[in-house]
């Protein structure tokens, strides 16, 4: 009767088909689980291979990491600068003013270091008819350096002869399967070892000088104007490969 009916009146029987799956819950609830069944598996399989790398096996291998090479490249030659007392300059940089020998590198920190080069043979002057008998002795000069990058923790010093700041930028990753990595592709232990994102951001450094005259005494007067000094600042950089481990060779 269906068939004949289909054929008499296409239209009258899609109708009635409609009618009884509105009114059928039972049916309702049949047909979503079915085309739940259906689309779930493709639509999983679809999220596996979407979220899945195609390099994901080589997390169950065993890797270690070696420092292929080192070094540092001068950012800011050696600079003479002569300061009166609490006389200061700054700095400000940002990884875009980097030398073009570090392009491509690892750069992993950057350091600034200063000498006062009077130290030892200080300029100061003396008058009075007494000096030759009683001129007193030098006080020393010193400078103040400070310098900071938001990807660590600010630094600064006062010194009478020279010093060095470092400014550690890029944060060593650790694994608790040291010095073997595991549950990790190359491509992300690499991106764990590189510092582009590091070293992005402003670089300040300050220097103050503070001008010291020695004490004068009742023959002869002291006084001082000025401290002299040289700065440097440097980049230095670590490159890094990453090798299967195989268990058959050593790593010293």
């Amino acid at each position: 009767m269906v068939k004949v009916e289909f054929e008499m009146n296409p239209g009258l029987f899609l109708e009635k088909t409609l009618s009884r799956f509105k009114n059928n819950r039972t049916l309702q609830i049949i047909s979503v689980t079915i085309l739940l069944l259906l689309i779930s598996k493709p639509v999983h399989s679809m999220y596996v291979d979407f979220s899945t790398p195609a390099n994901a096996h080589e997390r169950e291998n065993k890797y270690v990491v070696f420092e292929n090479d080192r070094g540092y490249i001068t950012w800011i030659s050696e600079t003479l600068e002569v300061f009166s007392d609490q006389e200061t300059i700054s700095l400000t940089m940002d990884e875009s003013d980097f030398p073009i020998e570090a392009d491509g590198l690892n750069i992993i920190d950057a350091s600034v270091s200063f000498y006062v080069s009077d130290y030892s043979d200080d300029n100061e002057e003396t008058s009075g008819l007494g000096c030759m008998y009683n001129d007193g002795e030098d006080a020393y000069d010193s400078i103040s350096a400070f310098a900071e990058h938001p990807s660590t923790i600010p630094q600064n010093t006062v010194s009478e002869y020279g010093d060095s700041l470092y400014l550690d930028l890029f944060e060593y990753p650790e694994f608790e399967t040291y010095p073997f990595i595991t549950g990790y592709t190359v491509d992300e232990i690499e991106e764990m070892y590189d510092s582009s994102e590091d070293v992005k951001g402003e670089y300040s450094f300050n220097f103050t000088g503070f001008v010291e005259a020695g004490e004068s005494t009742f023959e002869c007067e002291r006084s001082d104007s000025s401290v002299t000094f040289v700065y440097e600042i440097t980049l230095s950089y670590r490159e890094y490969s990453v090798v299967e481990w195989n268990d058959t060779e050593s790593l010293f």
